[in-house]
């Protein structure tokens, strides 16, 4: 699975060999994003889940979208405009 360890400045985590990126995107999310986000910042791009990454990343971006596109309705619906600068 993975290890957790605590040296002073933060916790890091581990993937232990028998997990693969994939198991632990399933098992915990959390430590899935910190593996990976240590993965890229290494350079150890053969690492990547790429496919639970593009996953994550549309989601993201498609919560994103719906968050910007909430906020225009109900500004709209409540008549907030832009005034003159």
């Amino acid at each position: 699975m993975f290890q957790a360890t605590e040296d002073g400045s933060g916790v890091t985590m581990t993937v232990l060999p028998t997990t693969s990126l994939s198991d632990l995107y399933s098992a915990d999310e959390t430590a899935w994003l910190e593996v990976t986000a240590d993965a890229v910042a290494t350079g150890q791009l053969d690492r990547l889940d790429r496919e639970n990454l593009q996953e994550y990343l549309a989601s993201m971006a498609n919560r994103d979208w719906k968050e910007l596109r909430g906020r225009l309705e109900t500004g709209l619906d409540t008549g907030c405009r832009p005034g003159p600068r």
